[in-house]
């Protein structure tokens, strides 16, 4: 790992909903991991952020999304 990536924690939908990209459902292009992948164009598992599972669970409170 070369260098480090800066990641923006939330994401703006453009209609006022700020979402934090983690919570996005997996598939969604600005979940990090997508967005990682899109914008940087690296293995985002090189850079720290884990593939995500089939279960999409929130990260502060732990409850499926």
């Amino acid at each position: 790992m070369a260098e480090e990536l800066e990641i923006p924690v939330w994401w703006n939908n453009g209609s006022g909903i700020i979402r934090r990209r983690d919570a996005l459902p997996i598939n969604h292009p600005e979940h990090t991991y997508n967005y990682v992948k899109r914008v940087f164009n690296v293995d985002p598992e090189d850079y720290g952020v884990e593939k995500p599972g089939n279960n999409n669970v929130c990260p502060n409170c732990g409850e499926m999304l």
